[in-house]
């Protein structure tokens, strides 16, 4: 009976965990300063960095930190002072002065640590319109029908294995009972 419980309980978890999985959309006008913020998962320090997607394609590393250090290591094209990394004991900020359109898209918040790597996704819209801006709108619809699907499917197969876990439970209670 304890590992029904415990089956339910992983199940209900997972289930959250997929639900929550699509990412936030910032919109700001062009002109206007805008600050993404992701948490940091990590109690201690590790190597962290900000990327952006491309044309839905290509990424651009933006800023980097190593872990022992608080100096921000900017990328081509980041050293001309429009963007501003910093950090806090529990969050990651970049900041990007005076947007503009062409600013628009899906931006990663990454850590790494000791080989593993994990990313939160930021969307940047810039403008007052709904018209896609570029492939970025685009991409993001998608990856928000992605997630839809996939907590849909494991729900699914949630329901499916504890039904499954609760006909083995109950089929080696009248095993154990000696009636089958």
């Amino acid at each position: 009976m304890m590992n029904v419980i415990t089956a339910l309980a992983l199940s209900c978890f997972c289930w959250i965990a997929v639900s929550g999985s699509e990412f936030q959309t910032s919109e700001v006008q062009a002109g206007e300063n805008v600050t993404l913020q992701c948490t940091k998962i990590y109690t201690y320090e590790v190597q962290t960095f900000w990327f952006r997607l491309v044309n839905g394609t290509t990424f651009n590393s933006i800023a980097f930190m190593q872990a022992s250090s608080s100096n921000v290591n900017y990328n081509d094209g980041f050293k001309n002072g429009k963007v501003e990394m910093t950090k806090t004991t529990s969050d990651v900020f970049l900041k990007i002065k005076q947007v503009d359109v062409s600013d628009s898209g899906l931006y990663f918040c990454g850590f790494l640590s000791e080989g593993r790597l994990n990313l939160s996704v930021m969307q940047l819209k810039v403008g007052d319109t709904d018209e896609p801006q570029d492939d970025m709108d685009c991409i993001s619809k998608q990856a928000h029908e992605v997630a839809k699907l996939t907590s849909v499917t494991l729900g699914v197969l949630s329901v499916f294995l504890l039904m499954l876990i609760t006909g083995l439970a109950a089929q080696n209670m009248k095993f154990q009972k000696g009636t089958f």
